[in-house]
């Protein structure tokens, strides 16, 4: 087994994201070539990797961490008048969209929209009542 898939897994087990874990791994190796010069060569090269994996890890979840607060302030913070009357007319056109819709493709729509449920989710609900 290579060691880039063993970190890769390492990475998705913290990151929970497969495309974050991949680019994780990426940024460590890239980071260790570039500092190859000043690496210790006393120290285990699979304790180095899974070192930096795990620290470049918690930076991104820190990271997400940040940004999440911030957006969840940001919207009330940064809106306008002007934001408001665009959000309300832009929910108006939603709606009047979704009421022209097959009652069927209504409902699905409404559940994987605003009630975050998959298609599968929907159908096992459905059929188990």
């Amino acid at each position: 087994m290579l060691i880039s898939d063993a970190l890769h897994r390492y990475a998705f087990t913290l990151l929970k994201d497969n495309d974050d874990a991949k680019d994780a791994v990426q940024a460590v190796f890239l980071k260790l070539w570039e500092k190859r010069t000043g690496i210790d060569d006393r120290q285990s090269v699979k304790n180095l990797f899974i070192s930096a994996v795990y620290h470049y890890c918690l930076n991104i979840k820190r990271h997400l961490k940040v940004r999440e607060q911030y957006t969840a302030k940001a919207p009330d913070a940064l809106s306008t008048p002007d934001d408001t009357l665009i959000k309300k007319e832009l929910s108006k056109q939603v709606w009047n969209s979704l009421e022209s819709l097959p009652p069927r493709c209504k409902l699905i729509f409404i559940k994987s929209r605003f009630e975050q449920m998959k298609y599968a989710e929907y159908k096992r609900a459905r059929y188990s009542l």
